[in-house]
């Protein structure tokens, strides 16, 4: 049995906010609109979570001592955990395997999330970084997410593994290597971020909590890319595929200011007999479309 970290609605269990939760996906699972007091106190808890993430020793000492400079002390060592089990691997795969780990805030960072070899090694292609993803995957440090520019019904029928985007295993802990080589985060800074009063790069955070919460709920990681014109940009590409039933699901994560879904209706449009329905996770409040349902991004773990 795999243990992953805590989703949200197991975070709001061990706060022992059950009802709340209980309550909106009720309201998601009959079709129906959430309050908008009930949303912004979700979204606040959804908030709070990606800082702590799911780890849950992490999780258990937030509950007991509701220190967050103890929370991030918790997470620091799980992370020097995860290095000293780094150190342990064969020395064929050692250093690549702590480039990549080292790498990732850095890789999620990009406006186009896909990992970039030549920026963990000049000249370096797919085959030479294979043992080093399987090991931290089987460590269970990274989810990795595949490519594809077909969807089937099976998804793993045809993916292009040269094509790839890392994510971390636990949110919370991507926040703190995020933050570590430029300022240790104390009470202050955390209460900031927690109130949306910091803005931190939302789409590197945003995307990856989409992803654990994805792999959480026993989905296969796989992204869309194709090289097409699209707009000013030269590939259409959306975030995750993910299977439903008989039909193929794509997942779009957004700002709340974002602009337009391009992407997603091109793909929608293209293979609209395969794929339904389809979602654009965000931080506003529920909305339905004739194709496409507007998710807060709290009630990702329901999909």
């Amino acid at each position: 049995m795999v243990l992953n970290p805590l989703d949200f609605e197991e975070f709001l269990w061990a706060k022992e906010k059950t009802l709340l939760f209980d309550n909106v996906k009720n309201l998601y699972l009959n079709h129906k609109m959430i309050d908008e007091e009930i949303h912004i106190s979700l979204m606040k808890e959804f908030r709070l979570y990606m800082l702590i993430g799911g780890m849950p020793g992490v999780v258990s000492t937030y509950l007991t001592t509701n220190n967050y400079v103890l929370v991030e002390e918790a997470k620091q060592n799980i992370l020097n955990l995860y290095r000293a089990d780094l150190g342990k691997a064969s020395a064929i795969i050692r250093e690549k395997t702590s480039l990549i780990f080292e790498s990732i805030p850095a890789q999620l960072s990009k406006p186009n999330k896909k990992f970039l070899f030549t920026e963990v090694s000049s000249n370096a292609k797919t085959r030479y970084f294979d043992s080093s993803f399987r090991y931290l995957e089987q460590a269970k440090m990274i989810n990795v997410c595949n490519s594809t520019n077909f969807p089937t019904l099976d998804l793993k029928s045809n993916i292009d593994y040269s094509k790839k985007k890392i994510y971390f295993l636990d949110t919370g802990l991507l926040i703190t290597l995020a933050f570590q080589n430029n300022l240790i985060i104390d009470t202050d800074t955390f209460k900031s971020i927690l109130l949306d009063k910091i803005h931190i790069n939302e789409g590197m955070f945003f995307e990856n909590i989409i992803a654990q919460q994805l792999v959480a709920n026993n989905h296969n990681l796989v992204y869309y890319y194709s090289k097409e014109e699209i707009n000013s940009k030269k590939y259409v590409e959306v975030d995750f595929l993910i299977q439903q039933g008989r039909k193929i699901s794509l997942v779009e994560g957004k700002s709340s200011n974002y602009k337009d879904h391009s992407s997603l209706d091109k793909v929608l449009s293209k293979f609209s007999n395969l794929l339904e329905p389809s979602y654009i996770v965000y931080s506003n409040n529920i909305r339905y479309d004739a194709k496409i349902t507007y998710l807060p991004v709290y009630l990702v773990s329901l999909l």
